[in-house]
């Protein structure tokens, strides 16, 4: 029968590389835990950009480009008030020609419905005002989807903060996804882009 014999050699030789395989192993985990904060790390880095608002982008823009467009405001601000004082005059005068109609017939009906007319623009005119303001990109689209929605309180005004919270598409801010970029032809941040035909159907209760 045969009897094997280990040195003290042999043993001490065999328990440092246990100890070295062990210490391998605690490598490992370090590499597994590192793994993880990387990834993590990268999770906060891909995280969607700050919305950006019509005035943080202009202000990045070439002066030339930002003297243009305030140039541009006032032109479009001056003619807004022309055109209310114009409709104040006109108000004035087929509100006195009505007065002086008589009761029910067919010309009173006809003031009737141009002053009723008059009303509707400046009430237009006041949104538009107030949603350039408050960073709306399309006016016109917003005003449709503000009178089907009836947003309007009994003084005319919008709350363009619940406008903004069912329509947030109707906003500036976000700048156009480069081509080739993965959110092409969405919102920015991974949602479809959505167009005029949609924000007018989901307003009118239509899918």
């Amino acid at each position: 029968m045969l009897r094997m014999q280990l040195s003290p050699g042999d043993v001490g030789g065999t328990g440092t590389a246990a100890a070295g395989t062990s210490g391998q192993g605690a490598g490992g985990a370090g590499t597994a835990g590192t793994g993880g904060q990387a990834g993590a790390q990268q999770g906060v880095d891909q995280q969607p950009p700050k919305e950006q608002t019509f005035e943080e982008w202009l202000a990045k823009q070439p002066k030339e480009s930002q003297d243009r467009f305030s140039a541009r405001e006032k032109s479009w601000k001056a003619t807004q008030a022309t055109e209310r004082a114009d409709r104040e005059t006109l108000r004035t005068e087929l509100m006195a020609l009505r007065a002086k109609a008589e009761k029910g017939s067919d010309l009173e009906k006809q003031l009737g419905s141009s002053l009723a007319k008059i009303e509707e623009t400046d009430r237009k005119a006041d949104f538009y005002e107030a949603a350039h303001a408050a960073g709306v990109a399309n006016l016109k689209l917003a005003y449709v989807v503000a009178v089907q929605d009836d947003l309007f309180d009994k003084k005319g005004n919008v709350s363009f903060e619940t406008l903004k919270g069912k329509y947030p598409e109707l906003f500036a801010g976000k700048a156009p996804a480069p081509k080739g970029n993965a959110g092409a032809g969405t919102g920015g941040d991974g949602r479809p882009a959505v167009g005029m035909n949609e924000i007018i159907r989901r307003a009118s209760g239509r899918r």
